[in-house]
C-alpha cells in the first residue's frame, strides 16, 4: 500500500503548555545523528520560552528539518517542547506503527532522498512540499511490528558495544581520580595546563572540507570527536587545502585537541598514529605535552573528571556564545604531579585505549549490520 508522508504521519502538535511548570526542551544538538537517541535532557521554565517552538508528546515522531543529512530523528516518550526546526509528525496507527515510522525515516535511502530535496544554501532544509509528498509503500501493520522487533534487536546489541566504551573512559576518570587523590586535594599546590605543555596553543586550518578521496590526510573537526575521545569512522573528509600548507597542521603522536566553541566547547581527543595521517580544523587548538614536566596521556586523562567538566561549564558562562580561546585554556588550573607519577596512569590509559579502540571497530560493524538491515526491510 503506497500512501504519502502527508497521509500517514501529518505534523500535530501536542497543544499549549502550562506556562506556570517547568517543560522539557528538545535542542538539535541533543539528538544524536543516525541513532535518534537522546543525548541530554533540558527542563526549563515554562513562561521563559520563546514564540518559536513546537510542543510534542508520546504520539510524536520529531523529524529534523535542518541538514537533513545530520539524520536527527527522535521519538518522545512524554511531552514536551522543541525547536521549531522540528516537524512533530502523528502517524496514523491505523496505517503506520510509531516506531516504523521512526527507523524508516532515518533509513539511508530517506536520508539520500531528503538530503537531494532541500532548500538554501547556508543552511539547507528539506523541501516541505516535496516532504508531504514523499511516497512509502507500506506493510501490513503486522509486518511493520515484525521489522521493528528486528531492528530493535541489532540497534540493542549496537548500543551495548557503546555502553562498554563509555564505562571504559569512566573507569579512566576514576582511575586518575584514584592516582592522584592527594595532588587533586591539595588545591595549593595546584599549577596551568600551561606549565605541561610547549607553545601558545595552535588553532587548526580555516579551510573547507572535501570529499574523502585520494587524500594523503584526514581532515579532523569537532564534530568528528565522539565523547569518549575517539574518532567516529563515519565521518571521514579530507580538507580542501593540500600540499604544503597543510604541513603546519599535521598531527604528530599525543597531540592534544580542545574543541573552543559552540554547544560542545571541551571535547578533546589525543591523537594517535593508529588514526591516520591528520590535520585539523579551526575550531580546534593544539597542545604538545611539554616532555620535561608532562606526559600527553596525563593530560588528556584529566579532561575525564569532573574537575575539567566543571571548569568548562563554568567558562561557558562566561560569553554568550560557548567559547575557550587558547589563552584561556593555558589557564586552566591543574594538579602538580610527578612524571614518575604519570607514568603509572600513562600505562593504564594505554591499556584502556586499547580496548576502546577494538571495541570501537566492532561497533562500527554493528553500525554496518544496522545500516544493512534497514535497507533491506524497509526498501
Amino acid at each position: 500500500m503506497s500512501l504519502t508522508l502527508k497521509d500517514i504521519a501529518p505534523s500535530v502538535q501536542a497543544g499549549p503548555v502550562d506556562l506556570d511548570d517547568v517543560s522539557w526542551e528538545v535542542s538539535l544538538d541533543q539528538i544524536q545523528s543516525g541513532t535518534g537517541q537522546l543525548l541530554e535532557r533540558t527542563e526549563v521554565d515554562t513562561a521563559s520560552l520563546g514564540p518559536s517552538k513546537v510542543t510534542f508528546d508520546e504520539s510524536n515522531v520529531l523529524y529534523s528539518k535542518l541538514r537533513p543529512y545530520l539524520n536527527k530523528v527522535l521519538l518522545p516518550e512524554e511531552r514536551g517542547v522543541g525547536t521549531s526546526e522540528l516537524i512533530p509528525l502523528q502517524p496514523d496507527p491505523d496505517q503506520v506503527e510509531r516506531k516504523y515510522l521512526w527507523y524508516y525515516l532515518r533509513s539511508s535511502r530517506f536520508v539520500a532522498w531528503a538530503s537531494h530535496n532541500v532548500s538554501g544554501a547556508n543552511l539547507p532544509r528539506v523541501n516541505m512540499k516535496a516532504f508531504w509528498k514523499y511516497s512509502i509503500d507500506l506493510p501490513s501493520l503486522p509486518e511493520q511490528r515484525r521489522i521493528v522487533k528486528i531492528l530493535e534487536r541489532a540497534e540493542m546489541i549496537q548500543r551495548k558495544r557503546r555502553s562498554m566504551i563509555s564505562e571504559l573512559d569512566e573507569l579512566l576518570g576514576a582511575t586518575f581520580l584514584k592516582l592522584f587523590s592527594g595532588e587533586l586535594s591539595d588545591r595549593s599546590s595546584w599549577v596551568k595546563l600551561s606549565d605541561y605543555v610547549t607553545g601558545k596553543g595552535e588553532y587548526g586550518s580555516g579551510a573547507a572540507s572535501r570529499r574523502w578521496e585520494d587524500s594523503d590526510y584526514r581532515y579532523i573537526r569537532i564534530t568528528d570527536i565522539q565523547n569518549d575521545g575517539l574518532l567516529n569512522p563515519e565521518k571521514v573528509v579530507a580538507c580542501a587545502d593540500e600540499g604544503a600548507k597543510l604541513e603546519s597542521y599535521r598531527l604528530k603522536e599525543g597531540d592534544l585537541l580542545f574543541a573552543r566553541t559552540g554547544a560542545t566547547v571541551g571535547k578533546s581527543t589525543m591523537y594517535r598514529h593508529q588514526m591516520g595521517p591528520s590535520v585539523f580544523a579551526g575550531y580546534l587548538i593544539r597542545y604538545q605535552a611539554d616532555e620535561s614536566s608532562a606526559l600527553p596521556e596525563f593530560l588528556w586523562g584529566y579532561t575525564r573528571t569532573p574537575h575539567y567538566k566543571a571548569w568548562v561549564k563554568n567558562e561557558q558562562r562566561v560569553v554568550a556564545q560557548p567559547n575557550i580561546s587558547a589563552a584561556k585554556y593555558r589557564d586552566m588550573p591543574m594538579p602538580l604531579v610527578s612524571l614518575g607519577a604519570q607514568e603509572a596512569f600513562s600505562q593504564v590509559y594505554h591499556s584502556i585505549w586499547e580496548i576502546k579502540r577494538e571495541l570501537n571497530a566492532l561497533a562500527e560493524k554493528d553500525g554496518e549490520l544496522v545500516a544493512s538491515l534497514q535497507s533491506k526491510l524497509l526498501s
